[in-house]
């Protein structure tokens, strides 16, 4: 299975628009004051390390960001405990899957902000080997 960082980055941001449909999610940074709630997401991290011949691992780690107007404490822990849920399991589009791991979550101000790792193995196809040419000559004779 060959995986893009879109593609992870993709299945994090539907899976999270999935789950929570009152709330506006989004890759790109939001300007201003929130006007309902909404969530950031960002690839904060990316890494690939070779495990053997054409397999891979890569690590993603992912900065959530939520904000709502007026929310309570309550209401922030409420959303953590829903992320740790909802991040467990992320399908991409083509069927795969991946898990998350390493997750963690704070409360600055009046905004949450959410940690989450995801890892995916990767297998790169090898190259097809190069042809021989035609044979000219077997044994001393042409053929």
């Amino acid at each position: 299975m060959s995986v893009a960082w879109n593609d992870i980055r993709e299945a994090v941001v539907t899976r999270l628009a999935e789950r929570h449909p009152d709330v506006t999610v989004t890759d790109e940074e939001f300007a201003g004051e929130p006007t309902g709630p909404r969530c950031f997401v960002r690839l904060a991290a990316a890494a690939q390390a070779r495990l053997a011949v054409g397999r891979y691992r890569r690590t993603a780690t992912f900065d959530i960001r939520y904000a709502a107007p007026a929310a309570t404490l309550e209401q922030l822990h409420g959303m953590a405990e829903s992320l740790y849920n909802d991040l467990f399991l992320v399908a991409f589009a083509d069927g795969g899957s991946m898990r998350g791991d390493g997750m963690s979550h704070e409360i600055a101000g009046s905004e949450l902000r959410f940690a989450a790792t995801f890892v995916v193995d990767v297998v790169r196809p090898r190259p097809a080997p190069a042809k021989m040419g035609r044979l000219l000559v077997q044994e001393g004779y042409p053929v």
